[in-house]
């Protein structure tokens, strides 16, 4: 039927779709969305219907009939659901050249009701929609809607000099240690020959011409990867550049539309990988170990130019002396600092103790004068609740108000969910001792940066 009706003449093309479109409501949108689905999986009637889209909405074309909102919507959602990515961009481009009821209420439309949304090749749509020109302000208005509650990357959480050596003494051999990185965190899936960028909070992202070219020869296809983007540092652009000098033009590179001078150095380095249907669904069927041996058989270390797409470079330490030694090459050559990433550990979407960030650090000592609740849930409150089986959530410390050398500051790393706890129940216990906390430097005005909190320090010590 469709192959014919593709070789017709327009006007009985036209009045094919009127037809469709014309459906009755009573007959429901799922017998429409059957008939759209079946005339899209047609290779040649695709092209006309999403051409007859774009006609329809054209101030010269009288049909007595136009789309709605839900026909655009359904529309898509068939190329959703067949993974055409070609026709969705076909789509995308037609419906924001014709449709005069405009491309948010279509996605917006498709984000809330329409089950596509399952699909991860909906996210596409929507960073391909705004890549291709739907507002920023369309953009923030969808994401708040759903989905930033479906788009989340694994983070790690901080620990101590202290308590990183009771770690690997108590565990030697069980965690990869890899130089950390200050870049733009990024995910990246492949779709065929096609793919799809994604910054952390799932913005698009530009200037990733030379990178895609080497992922398409090397990543493997149903997969997405998980790193970040950095101009490389031995590049000529970036040489002499501190380390926050490259992350700000790494930054200005992937978010402008046009390409600069540094846009050929942009590297990508990648630390996990899964396949794009768990990742859209957030769930891991491999631990860490497994996933990292996978990434090795498709990239290599590598500080070569042409090396578009490299691995993070990482030991698994034996023990604590080696991890340290590692770790000061790293300071020592003006990296960041370590993460450690426990080799049994799933990605879990969320902060995580198998993710831990180690980073050169001082020692003060802070007199804790005043702590915060938390009043927002929080991952603690519900790991209490359940371990003590609550009939509520409890009161729990979101951080301590800590005094340096006159100074105020807020410190709410490094606090485990007991101390949350107990301190949430009694902030007696807390307030008026004097801590240790770490933090990555301290500057001229007494103020913390990146505090950490360690321990309370003890009455021998004071």
């Amino acid at each position: 039927m469709y192959n014919s009706l593709a070789k017709l003449a327009p006007a009985a093309v036209d009045e094919f779709f009127k037809t469709l479109l014309n459906i009755e409501v009573a007959q429901g949108t799922n017998a429409k969305k059957q008939i759209f689905s079946a005339a899209i999986k047609n290779h040649e009637l695709k092209e006309v219907f999403c051409t007859w889209l774009h006609l329809a909405y054209e101030s010269s074309y009288d049909y007595g009939i136009r789309p709605t909102v839900d026909d655009y919507a359904l529309g898509l959602a068939s190329l959703v659901e067949i993974s055409n990515l070609k026709a969705i961009d076909e789509f995308l481009t037609n419906m924001r050249t014709g449709n005069r009821v405009g491309g948010k209420h279509v996605y917006k439309k498709l984000l809330l009701e329409s089950p596509a949304a399952e699909n991860f090749l909906f996210y596409t749509i929507l960073a391909r929609g705004f890549k291709s020109g739907i507002s920023c302000d369309t953009m923030e208005e969808l994401l708040g809607t759903k989905l930033l509650t479906r788009y989340s990357l694994q983070a790690c959480n901080s620990i101590t000099t202290e308590k990183l050596e009771e770690l690997l003494k108590a565990n030697p051999g069980c965690y990869r240690q890899e130089v950390k990185l200050d870049g733009v965190r990024a995910t990246v899936s492949r779709i065929a020959d096609k793919l799809v960028w994604r910054s952390r909070s799932n913005h698009p992202l530009y200037n990733t011409k030379y990178i895609d070219e080497y992922l398409l020869r090397t990543m493997p296809d149903g997969y997405t990867l998980d790193g970040e983007l950095i101009i490389d540092e031995k590049s000529l652009y970036a040489h002499n550049l501190s380390p926050k000098e490259i992350l700000e033009i790494s930054v200005s590179v992937v978010s402008s539309l046009q390409p600069n001078d540094y846009s050929r150095n942009l590297v990508y380095y990648v630390y996990d990988i899964l396949p794009t249907e768990e990742f859209a669904q957030r769930k891991c069927s491999e631990n860490y170990d497994l996933r990292y041996k996978r990434l090795a058989s498709h990239f290599v270390s590598s500080d070569e130019p042409s090396c578009k797409a490299r691995m993070v470079p990482s030991i698994v330490p034996a023990t604590y002396q080696e991890a340290m030694a590692f770790h000061e090459n790293i300071v020592n050559n003006g990296g960041e600092g370590s993460i450690f990433k426990h080799l049994e550990g799933m990605y879990t979407y969320e902060r995580t103790d198998d993710w831990l960030k180690f980073k050169p650090v001082y020692d003060v000592d802070c007199l804790v004068v005043d702590v915060e609740l938390a009043t927002v849930v929080k991952n603690y409150h519900k790991n209490i609740q359940k371990k003590y089986n609550l009939p509520s959530l409890p009161p729990m410390v979101k951080s301590l108000i800590v005094e340096y050398n006159g100074v105020l500051t807020s410190v709410g790393g490094g606090i485990s969910d007991e101390l949350r706890y107990k301190w949430g129940i009694n902030p007696r216990d807390i307030i008026g001792k004097l801590v240790v906390v770490e933090c990555k430097q301290v500057n001229t005005t007494g103020v913390l940066r990146e505090p950490v909190y360690s321990r309370i320090k003890s009455l021998v010590e004071v």
